[in-house]
């Protein structure tokens, strides 16, 4: 386990909480962060499945079936659990179609259908582990193609890659931004896959990489998110959905992955149990906070605190 990418977890979820709460909903700035953070954990994915398996799905001895199920044992009863509140909490408002909808995001297949009454049914933010699960069918095809490339065929990869998903996103029309780049598992997938070969650089230049002042790769990174955040405003809505942020999100993957270490005191910080904790239970608060919040809101309404 690369420790420093687990307490990045939580530090990433934050935004993303931060954009749903009603006083921050319509910042600009926060809304760009959370769309950062969201390419961060599809690009992370394909990095830490690249990390964890990619020997096992080399070899021949991975199974997906059995990943899948894992993953599914860790997941969907939370994920469950939460529709259920969020069916309790809101039963007097859904009608027979909108529980039609909820029946089809409890089945985890929403985020295929590009419609927002479909992809945010229920508990709006399960659109991603839709997204995220549809994605992990790809990962041991993808990961023996990109382990058998060179180098130098690696990096034309990914530029043809990410040449052929700009190309096919501005063919979207910017008022189906949402539905098609942001939302949909093809879309989606280019931001695994360019984890995946994330993870092949990193580990072709291991042994050779020396990142002597991890502060200054932590400010290096801290920098380009800002500036990325800030120029957000004036980009195309169909790079904000995702590319926008390939660049920042990469440089933070691949500077924390390469200088974790206990040896200097950034890492240390990272790698306190708190956050390590926090940072392992990113995917509880992520479908939690968006209900917590719902319920904190309608009872300051009722206690007139609102």
């Amino acid at each position: 386990m690369i420790k420093n990418l687990c307490s990045l977890r939580f530090v990433f979820i934050v935004p993303i909480v931060l954009s749903h709460l009603p006083c921050l909903s319509g910042n600009p700035y926060v809304l760009s962060a959370s769309n950062a953070a969201v390419g961060f954990f599809f690009m992370l994915s394909g990095f830490v499945l690249a990390h964890a398996y990619g020997s096992s799905v080399e070899d021949g001895t991975f199974s997906l079936s059995r990943f899948m199920l894992r993953q599914l044992r860790k997941l969907y009863p939370l994920y469950l659990l939460c529709m259920l509140v969020f069916v309790v909490i809101n039963f007097k408002y859904i009608d027979t179609a909108e529980a039609g909808r909820i029946l089809l995001a409890c089945c985890m297949v929403q985020s295929w259908i590009p419609d927002i009454d479909y992809y945010f049914a229920g508990n709006s933010v399960s659109w991603f582990l839709s997204t995220l699960f549809s994605i992990y069918l790809t990962f041991p095809l993808l990961q023996r193609f990109i382990s058998r490339l060179t180098f130098r065929r690696l990096a034309l990869f990914s530029l043809l890659l990410a040449a052929v998903y700009l190309g096919a996103a501005f063919f979207v029309p910017p008022g189906r931004a949402n539905d098609i780049v942001y939302i949909h598992p093809l879309s989606r997938l280019a931001d695994f896959t360019l984890g995946l070969c994330l993870y092949r650089f990193y580990a072709e230049t291991k042994q050779n990489r020396q990142l002597r002042h991890p502060l200054r790769c932590a400010v290096a990174v801290v920098l380009a998110y800002a500036c990325v955040v800030a120029l957000s405003v004036h980009a195309d809505i169909r790079l904000q959905a995702a590319a926008l942020y390939w660049l920042p999100n990469a440089l933070a993957i691949g500077c924390f992955a390469a200088i974790d270490t206990d040896r200097n005191a950034l890492c240390r910080q990272l790698q306190r149990p708190v956050l390590m904790f926090l940072g392992r239970n990113t995917f509880a608060i992520f479908l939690t906070h968006c209900l917590i919040i719902n319920i904190l809101v309608r009872l300051a309404m009722r206690w007139g605190l609102a």
